[in-house]
């Protein structure tokens, strides 16, 4: 299931929760509910290798290309806006697909993306691409999404991550799975 049907199925009623790298963010809080968060929510530039690209600076005047969905509540587009304003222009994207061809087409001299999706660009493009700059904290984490009227359920989840937390469990998940995230 894409982003935009899991966004919709929970919006209707048609599933109970959204899990997958769901940022925190006020726009959604509007409409939805979220767990505590389960992981950090990290952003990163993402580059040719051949572009010789060494420092964010260098993208002064350029274009920048993100992902714009409805489960990522604009928390990139914002954290851009007020971490980098008017160093470079923004264009938003529904598809990965078209951020990464227009980035191949130097249409895009970046793609700012979430870190897991950085890190599996570079190890599935070969030698094609690269990061630039440091790892960036994004918003309040990412958790599990839920409508209102679900709220017992999150609240079940929070007490699950935070008896795992409690007696160390968490961090040997997090240790394992998400380290280099």
């Amino acid at each position: 299931m894409d982003i935009d049907q899991l966004y919709q199925k929970l919006q209707d009623g048609k599933i109970d929760l959204a899990i997958g790298g769901i940022p925190i963010s006020y726009s959604l809080q509007i409409k939805f509910i979220f767990s505590l968060p389960y992981m950090l929510s990290k952003g990163q530039f993402l580059v040719l290798k051949k572009n010789q690209m060494n420092s964010i600076n260098q993208l002064q005047g350029l274009t920048v290309g993100i992902l714009h969905n409805p489960l990522n509540g604009g928390v990139f587009y914002k954290y851009l806006l007020d971490h980098y304003k008017g160093q470079f222009t923004i264009k938003l994207y529904n598809d990965i697909e078209d951020v990464l061809a227009d980035l191949n087409n130097q249409i895009l001299a970046a793609a700012f993306l979430n870190r897991s999706s950085v890190n599996y660009w570079i190890q599935q493009s070969g030698e094609e691409f690269k990061s630039l700059g440091p790892v960036s904290i994004i918003g309040d984490g990412i958790a599990i999404m839920a409508i209102p009227k679900n709220k017992q359920l999150i609240e079940r989840i929070n007490k699950f991550i935070q008896a795992i937390e409690k007696d160390n469990t968490y961090m040997k998940l997090y240790d394992v799975y998400f380290a280099n995230e």
